[in-house]
Formats: structure tokens, C-alpha cells, sequence
């Protein structure tokens, strides 16, 4: 069976096509998070207090930092100490610091800001410098929007972890690299 009127598959033509299955996601996801947010479940508690997720490792530790006690990031009395204050309930679960000790200059600053707004802060610039790198790599508007709503990203922006600068970095030094290799800037 031929079809002349079918040529190659097309990437950029796939998800162009689907842009509006994408904004379905997309607003889905950010209908999840406020259902959160208005529950009780994200960002700020019922309590009132801030909703320790992943980021709360990162955020605790630049206090600890901030106070003097940098070293203490790695003790995980200490920075449950910090998390417990944060949300007013005892710690739950295990936000630790598993990152190289420079990483606390990072969480210092972002420590300077109250949780939710040092949250907010960290998911937006992580976010910006992951979109970036994805346009760089594919250069369509389409796809960069496939990259945003892949269900990775949302999980990384529901709890503050840090996957979203680890592939900013892979994917922008990969991106720099093949261009460089192919002569374009």
C-alpha cells in the first residue's frame, strides 16, 4: 500500500499537531497543583506552615549555612531540626543534603527567602535555564512545549528537585558541543 501524499516522519510536525493535547496536560498539571495548594498538600500546609518536599533538604541547609553551621548539613538530626521548625511537624520523611558542600553557596541564597517564595524562585530559574537548553537543542516551539510538559518535569516541579538544573546543564553543555563541533553558534 502506497500513499503518496505521506513523506518522513516529522518530529517537529508530530507535537505541532498535538500542541493542544499538551495544553490539555499542562493545564491539568497546574489545575493538580492548585487543588493542592487550596487542600492543604502543597507548598503551604494546612498548618499554615510550608510543605516539606524535596527542596526542603536544599533550603534547610542554606539556614544552617547562613547561621555558621554549614558542616551540619550533613547531619541529619540537625537539618531535620531545621525542616521540622520550617513545617511545624516533626520531620517526614528524609530531605537530606546529598550535595558536594559548594552546592551550599546555591542553597544559602535561596535561604535568604522565605520557603515557599525561595521554592517559587528555584523552580522558575531551574525551569527558565532547562526550557533554554531544550531550544537550544531542538528549536522548535512545539517540541521546547513537549519538553515542558514531559511528566518528568512536572514531577521535578511539584517537588523542588533538582533534575531540572541537572538537565539544564547536560542538555546546554550537549547542545554547545554539537554546535561547536558542526561550526554553528
Amino acid at each position: 500500500m502506497s500513499d503518496d501524499t505521506a513523506g518522513p516522519f516529522s518530529l517537529r510536525e508530530f507535537f505541532a499537531a498535538r500542541v493542544p493535547l499538551l495544553a490539555f496536560v499542562a493545564a491539568g498539571f497546574g489545575a493538580f497543583l492548585g487543588a493542592g495548594l487550596v487542600k492543604g498538600t502543597w507548598l503551604i500546609g494546612a498548618n499554615g506552615h510550608p510543605v516539606a518536599t524535596d527542596f526542603m533538604g536544599v533550603w534547610a541547609a542554606g539556614r544552617l549555612a547562613l547561621g555558621g553551621h554549614a558542616a551540619s548539613a550533613f547531619d541529619w538530626t540537625t537539618l531535620s531540626g531545621v525542616e521540622s521548625a520550617t513545617t511545624g511537624v516533626a520531620a517526614d520523611g528524609y530531605f537530606t543534603w546529598q550535595y558536594p558542600p559548594i552546592f551550599l553557596c546555591v542553597a544559602a541564597v535561596l535561604a535568604l527567602l522565605p520557603y515557599v517564595v525561595a521554592f517559587l524562585v528555584w523552580m522558575g530559574v531551574t525551569a527558565g535555564l532547562y526550557l533554554a537548553a531544550m531550544a537550544r537543542i531542538v528549536r522548535s516551539a512545539p517540541l521546547v512545549f513537549a519538553a515542558a510538559v514531559f511528566p518528568a518535569v512536572l514531577w521535578n516541579v511539584s517537588v523542588g528537585q533538582t533534575g531540572l538544573l541537572t538537565a539544564a546543564l547536560f542538555g546546554g553543555g550537549l547542545a554547545s558541543i554539537v554546535l561547536i563541533v558542526m561550526g554553528v553558534q
